[in-house]
């Protein structure tokens, strides 16, 4: 990598372009994506909340991976994006209490 470009990656993004990049970046879906003004608010009462772009891009890399293995990409039930940055994106961050239960109990 050059220097140049490495320090364009050092730049951080103003909160406007941060979601500027989320809102442009979810999965496609029929219908609206929902209300921008109301995505807006969302994310940044997440980030007040303590959640971080960071954790935002990583939830919104599984969730599109998600949408394309369930073949919902482009259909009604992709999250509309206001409602994926008001909560839907939680669930692609935090931890299934679930995961591994099976193997655990099998343990016992």
């Amino acid at each position: 990598m050059t220097d140049a470009l490495q320090e364009l990656l050092d730049v951080p993004l103003s909160t406007d372009e941060q979601f500027e990049y989320l809102w442009q970046n979810h999965p496609r879906r029929l219908g609206s994506k929902g209300v921008k003004d109301k995505g807006r608010k969302s994310y940044e009462k997440a980030l007040k909340a303590g959640a971080t772009y960071d954790d935002f891009l990583a939830a919104q890399v599984a969730y599109t991976k998600m949408c394309r293995a369930q073949g919902i990409v482009g259909t009604s039930y992709v999250q509309m994006a206001t409602t994926w940055l008001n909560s839907g994106y939680k669930a692609e961050i935090e931890p299934d209490p679930t995961d591994g239960l099976i193997e655990r109990l099998r343990d016992l």
